[in-house]
């Protein structure tokens, strides 16, 4: 009996000092092995009857693990959780969501399914796992389930809380069915509930690019890009400007990527492409040299040769279009 309490005041103990390494640490060190494996003993050590504390703890400790690009031991950990009496519908939508971020493995997404379908028997109005599963839908291809599944995770008796991700997925769902006008409602309902998430403006920005509603879609990609740069949504706000004959303020967007970023090849390719509309020929061929010392391309080479085509600069075009045969010839 005494050896086992003084396990227990070991586990503790190291239980205790892991947590002040975990909390204590800047946002960009590292979570070290030990925290993990104490993180994890303890799991084990509480067991199938955890309290509601502990799970909480545990649950919080495995999102920080996963982020940290531990998904294995931050599954391990939940799995525990989720097998102890404290389990709620929240973990084991937390543990389906560790399985569905791993793309292609068709284990992993059964896996997230039975989580999934275990926290709809557990709370049948569990709107973040009705979502969970609109989502699987959506990546496994079927579109009609997804809708399905996502009008289920909205239509919440009352009293009960709608997932506000929910309406980000339906919205989701209704655009890829070209529905973009009922998209744009629910969008508009998710971004009410969490204004600052950047995802929620870019799929906002995204329907309006589809409904041809220009100027709204590049403030929505700018509002996106306030809360978290991502390379795809920069390029489309500078299609959108394009779209609008707005050339001058593309040239500015692409001028603040090639600052930040002066080895983003194709940010020299798309300004090149921009100055030649605004009849820049000798700035465009300067961008397209510049994305040639970069990365060497036969796109870049022939469309460097168009230029200089249309500059009457034909010796040089000649040299462009041979580099560009001589690249599509090698193997290498």
């Amino acid at each position: 009996m005494r050896s086992k309490l003084v396990v227990r005041v070991l586990l503790c103990s190291l239980y205790a000092c892991s947590l002040l390494v975990f909390f204590s640490s800047d946002a960009d060190s590292k979570i070290s092995e030990q925290v993990v494996r104490t993180t994890l003993l303890r799991a084990k050590s509480a067991g199938i009857n955890m309290s509601a504390q502990d799970a909480e703890m545990l649950s919080q400790q495995a999102d920080d693990i996963y982020d940290e690009g531990k998904m294995q031991a931050a599954r391990q950990i939940m799995s525990i959780v989720c097998a102890s009496k404290s389990v709620n519908c929240k973990y084991l939508c937390q543990l389906a969501d560790y399985c569905t971020d791993v793309l292609g493995e068709i284990d992993e997404q059964q896996s997230a399914h039975k989580y999934l379908n275990q926290a709809i028997k557990l709370d049948p109005n569990c709107s973040r796992a009705w979502d969970a599963l609109a989502k699987l839908s959506l990546k496994e291809g079927d579109v009609a389930n997804a809708l399905r599944y996502s009008n289920r995770a909205i239509a919440m008796p009352q009293g009960r809380e709608i997932y506000p991700n929910a309406f980000a997925t339906r919205a989701t769902i209704l655009a890829q069915m070209k529905r973009y006008e009922a998209a744009l409602v629910d969008i508009n309902r998710a971004k009410k509930a969490m204004p600052d998430v950047a995802e929620f403006w870019r799929i906002d920005a995204s329907i309006l690019e589809n409904l041809k509603r220009y100027p709204q879609a590049v403030q929505s990609y700018r509002t996106s890009l306030k809360f978290k740069k991502v390379d795809w949504a920069q390029y489309r706000l500078i299609s959108c400007l394009e779209r609008q004959k707005k050339y001058k303020e593309a040239i500015i967007e692409l001028d603040a990527i090639t600052k930040s970023n002066p080895s983003d090849a194709e940010a020299y390719r798309a300004r090149s492409e921009i100055r030649e509309k605004i009849n820049d020929l000798s700035g465009a061929v300067a961008d397209l040299s510049r994305a040639l010392e970069l990365e060497p391309t036969t796109k870049y080479y022939l469309e460097r040769a168009k230029l200089y085509r249309r500059m009457g600069k034909t010796d040089l075009a000649k040299k462009d279009e041979q580099a560009a045969e001589k690249m599509k010839a090698s193997p290498f």
